[in-house]
């Protein structure tokens, strides 16, 4: 009878593995109930998160891709916790004596922001800084990683993990200290949970108990977004070619009745024709080869061709800013000058007419009122 109970059991944990839900608090079939927000019970589990195999169906592969990233994101935040239970977790990390100095309400969110003051680890940088001038340029330079704006805490007591906090506000005058003589620095952070959850840490801070602070991750901001909108996405764009290798190549419309080959520059090489009649006759491609080759030159020309024979409007990403740099400057070179360099960290002169920090201090009064015409409208309705 004990066997019989024994082997059922470890039948429901290996179905419970293969498939979503039943792992802690927040595991569910459906990925659009998931919380983005880890929950402690989650990142606590002995369980392996739940991490789907490729299906080649729309809804699966959404399903994946969010589990997938959520985990890119949690993974660390959950291995972190785990030296924490094992009392090993990095000195560098784990600020302690952390005394609560006031509240105040974070604009954004428009949620309670817990104002605390912390302990740096021993051996930090800061303790051998004799001035506030040397700590805040240390804030806003070196140190500009640790607790950066809206990284992932968790506040500790007793060694274990209680309640996860976002960092709402970081300013390097509060992080550099009162004076010369207190460094300890001050920062502001948001809660996670309900309104009760806040007020019983503020309570038992009132009695006394010792708080810490672990740094679980410093990007919580750049995946929220995404993992938000995967899970209010109802359909996958592309599917047909995403899905399927063997779904014939589809024109794209704006292109259907378009000659683009006599487009083509006449140094093309054979290699390089190809790959521009693939880009042009079909809705998804990929073009790869070794440096030197002339992927920026097609990417241009590319962008080049739709832009004559078009409407269009063209995103271009890249992965560094140099290789956005290059790109944009030859489309620059060949007079195609309608278009906005977005982020800060070009370094080229050429793009500078075209960046939207000169374009938003150079504008029109016409064009700021379409600007913010065009920002009120795409503002969700309250």
């Amino acid at each position: 009878m004990l066997r019989s109970l024994v082997g059922s059991e470890m039948c429901i944990r290996d179905s419970i593995k293969a498939q979503a839900g039943g792992r802690h608090d927040n595991d569910h079939a459906d990925f659009r109930r998931i919380q983005v927000m880890p929950t402690i019970e989650e990142l606590m589990s002995d369980e392996p998160p739940y991490l789907p195999d490729f299906s080649p169906n729309e809804g699966a592969v959404l399903d994946r891709q969010f589990r997938l990233l959520r985990e890119d994101f949690i993974g660390p935040a959950r291995a972190e916790l785990k030296l924490l239970k094992e009392n090993k977790v990095s000195r560098r990390t784990l600020f302690e004596d952390v005394e609560v100095t006031g509240i105040e309400c974070e604009e954004a969110t428009n949620k309670p922001s817990v104002i605390v003051r912390l302990s740096l680890p021993q051996g930090h940088r800061t303790h051998k800084m004799k001035t506030r001038k040397e700590r805040k340029q240390y804030w806003e330079t070196q140190g500009k990683n640790m607790l950066p704006h809206q990284a992932l805490v968790c506040l500790v007591k007793d060694g274990s993990a209680m309640h996860f906090a976002l960092v709402a506000k970081r300013d390097p005058d509060g992080l550099a200290g009162l004076s010369n003589d207190d460094r300890d620095p001050q920062i502001g952070l948001v809660i996670q949970g309900d309104s009760f959850t806040v007020l019983d840490m503020l309570f038992q801070i009132g009695r006394g108990a010792v708080w810490k602070i672990l740094q679980l991750s410093t990007n919580y901001f750049s995946y929220e977004p995404v993992l938000k909108v995967l899970q209010g996405k109802d359909c996958l764009a592309l599917a047909q070619e995403m899905l399927d290798a063997d779904a014939p190549l589809v024109t794209p419309a704006y292109l259907l009745d378009v000659q683009v080959a006599s487009s083509f520059p006449d140094n093309v090489n054979p290699s390089q024709r190809r790959a521009l009649e693939q880009a042009l006759s079909s809705r998804v491609a990929l073009l790869q080869g070794p440096p030197g080759t002339g992927k920026t030159f097609i990417a241009s020309t590319i962008c080049e061709i739709i832009h004559s024979k078009s409407t269009e409007t063209i995103l271009v990403v890249a992965y560094t800013n140099h290789a956005l740099d290059q790109l944009l400057e030859n489309l620059l070179a060949k007079g195609i000058t309608s278009m906005v360099r977005l982020g800060g960290r070009s370094k080229s002169k050429i793009l500078e007419p075209v960046s939207y920090t000169h374009l938003r201090a150079h504008e029109t009064p016409e064009h700021l009122v379409c600007r913010l015409l065009l920002e009120k409208k795409k503002k969700p309705k309250t």
